[in-house]
């Protein structure tokens, strides 16, 4: 171990470095070349310098820098290092890693103060962390498999340009700007009471991008633009300054929990294929433009309850469509508005149905009629009033389903009446002794009582009763129905 104590001048300057030929070093008016490494770590402490050249080919060597005071630090495109660690509160000017130069780790920590950092070529490892303070950090086109921390740091402004690493995470660190430009990255962590104020992401690829319980106490504006994303997650995140999502594609899946997006913009977003989850988040006011959904317009939603976690998750992720289609409306887009309409109603309907049901079973109907009457009788007419519009017209979807419950219906009251009537003016025979011309008859009679405001005499035959009204009833439904469903588009 070899220790530069104290402040190195020109004076002092062979007398520190070249004890015993241990290094042969130079300084020339403060400035420090070292290189020919024959130990494996290397102190600075209390050191004051213009410059510090990093030229050592030793990857097995720790660089630790104490207390110093250093303009500008320059590792040389040559150098092969293992460590490098600054700590107990140095002030940086600057730090530029060359390209072509290799490092395993830099660790920047203890309150150090780093003005700006240029980093052409990655250390396999960086780690920035216990309160250090970092005016400025650049990434210029580094490329190399290498994970970058920052814990409890200080951050002004971080730069990515053409760079290809694992992995950036940022915990309990406050950054003014991010920006990434044309990166690719497998994984961005930004999480655990982090604050961002200006968060960019264009034209870059990224696996996993993770924003999650964000400083509730900051804005975070959050643009991401022209990009690939694998998964998207946000959590616990409060929108108090912009959210854009323009033009970038979601491969597997897009999750935002328990956060709110107020005025959020999503634009050209492309996910037909990604599991879609908005659970507990407040999207109502959003503004989606040429997004691609899923072709049955579904988010992630629970297939069926099985118990109180799962009950609670179906209420959500029907709360999620009908925000969904609030925002449509509100943007006047009501073609997509009653996709999400739909699919609102097919949850509550569920829910309804495990509501009334839930716990039937003959075998036990005493104990079930013991228990669940009470609640079975409070949701049984909105479950029936739910199940007509499922069977009547597919929740408003159809047009032609409507015209073909109303025929089938129809056909049964009818049948019923003209059995239950001798006089009526047509009678049901066998097939060798029907009649053509009686047959018509019946047809027009039939087409004629689809009216629900049809006369109570047919041909001076009385027709009042309990089947006449249930058909009167029957067509007046089913022809509601028909009309809403042709008006499905329309605001409602």
């Amino acid at each position: 171990m070899i220790d530069f104590r104290d402040s190195i001048d020109a004076r002092s300057a062979l007398k520190l470095l070249d004890v015993n030929g241990i290094i042969a070093s130079r300084i020339v008016s403060g400035e420090i070349d070292l290189r020919f490494a024959t130990k494996d770590i290397y102190i600075l402490d209390n050191c004051d310098a213009v410059s510090l050249k990093v030229s050592l080919d030793k990857p097995l060597l720790t660089l630790s820098i104490e207390n110093c005071s250093i303009k500008r630090i320059n590792v040389d495109k040559q150098a092969r290092i293992g460590h490098i660690k600054v700590k107990g509160g140095s002030k940086i000017g600057s730090i530029y890693f060359e390209r072509g130069c290799e490092c395993k780790e830099l660790v920047i920590e203890d309150r150090s103060e780093i003005s700006s950092v240029m980093i052409l070529q990655l250390p396999e490892e960086m780690e920035f962390k216990n309160g250090v303070k970092i005016d400025s950090l650049r990434f210029n086109g580094a490329v190399n498999k290498g994970k970058i921390y920052f814990f409890k740091a200080n951050v002004n402004d971080i730069e990515f340009i053409q760079c290809q690493f694992d992995k950036l995470v940022f915990q309990n660190t406050d950054i003014n700007s991010l920006r990434c430009s044309q990166v690719k990255i497998s994984e961005i962590d930004v999480t655990y009471s982090a604050s961002c104020k200006d968060f960019l992401f264009d034209d870059g690829e990224v696996t996993d991008l993770n924003f999650l319980q964000l400083s509730k106490f900051k804005e975070t504006d959050i643009s991401i633009t022209n990009s690939r994303i694998d998964n998207l997650s946000l959590g616990d995140y409060y929108n108090k300054g912009k959210f854009k999502f323009i033009n970038s594609n979601v491969n597997k899946s897009i999750q935002i929990t328990n956060s709110e997006l107020s005025n959020g913009i999503f634009n050209g977003v492309d996910w037909p294929k990604a599991k879609i989850d908005f659970n507990r988040s407040h999207i109502s006011k959003c503004n989606f433009f040429n997004i691609g959904w899923p072709e049955d317009y579904r988010i992630t939603e629970i297939i069926r309850i099985t118990d109180k976690e799962s009950e609670d998750r179906l209420w959500e992720d029907m709360d999620s469509y009908r925000q969904l289609k609030f925002a449509y409306q509100s943007q006047q887009n009501y073609f997509e508005a009653a996709k999400f309409r739909y699919n609102e109603l097919r949850l509550y309907y569920q829910l309804m149905h495990y509501y009334t049901w839930h716990g039937f079973c003959l075998n036990s109907l005493r104990s079930w009629w013991k228990h669940h009457r009470k609640s079975w009788w409070k949701y049984l007419g909105e479950f029936l009033i739910l199940w007509t519009s499922k069977k009547g017209s597919n929740f408003g979807e159809s047009v032609g389903l409507p015209l073909y419950q109303m025929i089938k219906f129809h056909l049964i009251f009818f049948t019923l009446l003209v059995l239950n009537n001798e006089t009526f003016p047509v009678q049901i025979t066998s097939l060798q002794e029907h009649n053509w011309q009686a047959f018509s008859r019946g047809v027009k009679i039939f087409i004629f009582m689809m009216n629900p405001a049809h006369p109570f005499m047919v041909d001076n035959v009385p027709i009042y009763g309990l089947v006449d009204t249930m058909m009167r009833i029957s067509s007046g439904y089913f022809i509601y129905y028909f009309l809403k469903a042709s008006r499905k588009f329309h605001l409602t």
